[in-house]
């Protein structure tokens, strides 16, 4: 049971080895959203007796970070802020992969396998909708192969 998250990291880096040893074959990407209130603004230390009736603008970032040696440091950070304008179920996983993606395959070269981690939320991650789009991706012939791994908190 204690030895889960160590074997999580442990495909991780292996994943990460794999991206950044061979570039022209995979590339690794770990995405996950931001707790609700560390993003709003503004953000204030603390909240004295005058700054209490303001409201403060709901801001919600999910991160990414793709790992190939093609990226010169060996690795692009991606963050994609919305105001919850959006529901945050799998169309904005979805959407942020996909430009995570589009931007990755105008700067660099796609390889034929996309290893992707996720966090353990089925609403958002790993539902019919996020692996139909991942079949679309394989079907469509732009990856070979697409491996997801979940990111389970514990």
């Amino acid at each position: 049971m204690h030895d889960f998250p160590r074997q999580e990291r442990r495909v991780y880096y292996l994943h990460l080895y794999k991206a950044i040893k061979f570039p022209c074959k995979c590339v690794a990407n770990i995405a996950d959203g931001v707790d609700q209130h560390t993003t709003n603004i503004p953000s204030v230390r603390r909240l004295n007796e005058a700054m209490s009736p303001l409201t403060t603008v709901g801001t919600h970032l999910v991160g990414a970070v793709i790992h190939s040696r093609q990226a010169q440091n060996g690795k692009e950070i991606f963050g994609s802020f919305d105001y919850y304008q959006f529901p945050h179920d799998s169309n904005l996983t979805m959407t942020v992969l996909l430009d995570d993606l589009v931007y990755w395959a105008d700067e660099y070269d796609l390889p034929p396998v996309l290893y992707l981690q996720f966090d353990n939320c089925v609403r958002e991650n790993k539902n019919r909708f996020m692996f139909a789009l991942l079949a679309r991706l394989v079907e469509e012939k732009i990856f070979e192969k697409v491996s997801i791994k979940e990111l389970v908190d514990r």
